[in-house]
């Protein structure tokens, strides 16, 4: 959501009336967004580009801006000859459809070279901490009896109840540790029941002129180092849960070592969200498009043997034996002629990301329309409140 939208603000303070509060009024004009008008018309331009032929309330809607913004910017991009009016889809400017001239696709192709990013207009950052501070939750009341509500239904010992009533009541930021299955997320799950209204996080942030670093752009620069810039073999220890980011973490190691207790999954097509950081991708030179696409399709968690038998890790041990035993390959590797190694990695790279690249900007630039889309907001709703999400394709 970008909060140039008007949009409630929680106060905490947990009644229906007051936990709401106006945000910020909608921007009339481009320039009321405070945001570059450059880098609104490449945005803009790659909506265009990757919708076909949408109408300017589509545009409007996935750029998540007022019409009246939007109408500044198509007919800034008409003047330009970079797109045109190519018919209706119903009554009204808001319903006309726009297309990118060929000089218009030349431009958004030069633009998607320098950023993948389509999606919500991002938020300045100025905007961004205002919004974040009127957002505290410090001075949250929480008595005992609310934060035994909340965990109802949970085993916890009265120590624990109160050092998270605690916590909770202290309005700074709370980390739960654990191993894996013993609660922590659904222990979060409850904290949040506590927090009455709602909370705005923006899709991207605007930073001197640039888009903020999402967590694409991290895995990213990850892949870049692990695969490309650095010579040396990467070996990966997986125990626990290896799912979503981790798998895709995982995946871009050279070799794959996996716990016993290792459990593995893609469950982004669970809550309405699309891959976009090569999991898929990379799963499918190592195991196939068979098994990628079962993976990807229905977000299945597999244990270590299958991840073993169809590829995705090279080895399984014990859990307690698993760093030992990582070292151990390690140091076996590192005996080897270094030149010799580092060769071989090049080479072997070189052949399995062929076409790598082109494919990770298409990725990354078709699931950040996934973004702007109902079935996500329905996906993570039904994620925290544990039931199907009951998605309408929107």
């Amino acid at each position: 959501m970008n909060p140039t939208e008007t949009m409630p603000v929680g106060r905490g303070d947990g009644s229906a009336s007051a936990s709401r509060a106006p945000a910020m009024a909608a921007p009339a004009t481009a320039e009321a967004t405070g945001l570059d008008f450059g880098l609104l018309l490449d945005i803009c331009l790659k909506t265009i580009y990757f919708a076909g032929r949408p109408s300017a309330r589509l545009i409007a809607s996935r750029m998540a801006l007022p019409f009246s913004v939007v109408e500044e910017l198509l007919k800034f991009l008409r003047r330009q000859e970079y797109a045109d009016i190519v018919g209706s889809a119903g009554p009204g400017e808001a319903e006309y459809q726009y297309a990118l001239t060929s000089r218009g696709t030349t431009k958004t192709q030069e633009v998607l070279e320098k950023s993948q990013y389509v999606g919500p207009a991002p938020v300045p950052f100025d905007v961004y901490v205002e919004l974040t501070n009127r957002q505290s939750v410090r001075d949250l009341d929480v008595d005992a009896d609310g934060v035994a509500e909340a965990m109802r239904g949970l085993v916890l010992a009265p120590q624990t109840l109160t050092q998270l009533g605690t916590a909770v009541s202290s309005g700074r930021s709370i980390f739960i540790y654990g191993d894996p299955g013993n609660g922590k997320s659904t222990i979060a799950a409850a904290i949040g029941s506590l927090l009455p209204g709602e909370v705005l996080v923006p899709h991207a942030v605007e930073v001197h002129g640039q888009r903020d670093a999402t967590l694409v752009g991290e895995l990213d620069g990850v892949a870049a180092e692990i695969e490309q810039d650095l010579p040396q073999p990467v070996l990966m220890a997986i125990h626990g849960h290896c799912l979503g980011a981790g798998l895709e973490i995982a995946m871009m190691g050279d070799i794959r070592i996996a716990a016993d207790d290792a459990r593995f999954a893609l469950p982004e097509p669970k809550v309405g969200v699309s891959l976009d950081a090569g999991g898929d991708l990379r799963l499918l030179t190592e195991i196939g498009a068979g098994w990628t696409r079962l993976l990807a399709f229905t977000g299945r968690r597999i244990d270590a043997q299958t991840a073993l038998r169809i590829g995705i890790v090279q080895e399984v041990v014990p859990k307690d034996e698993l760093l030992a035993h990582v070292r151990s390959l390690a140091e076996e590797i590192a005996k080897n002629a270094p030149l010799a190694v580092q060769g071989i990695k090049r080479t072997i790279n070189y052949r399995a990301e062929q076409g790598l690249s082109e494919a990770l900007r298409f990725e990354a630039a078709s699931a950040s329309q996934m973004f702007v889309s109902d079935d996500m907001t329905l996906g993570y709703k039904a994620m925290a409140e544990k039931r199907d999400a009951g998605f309408e394709g929107k």
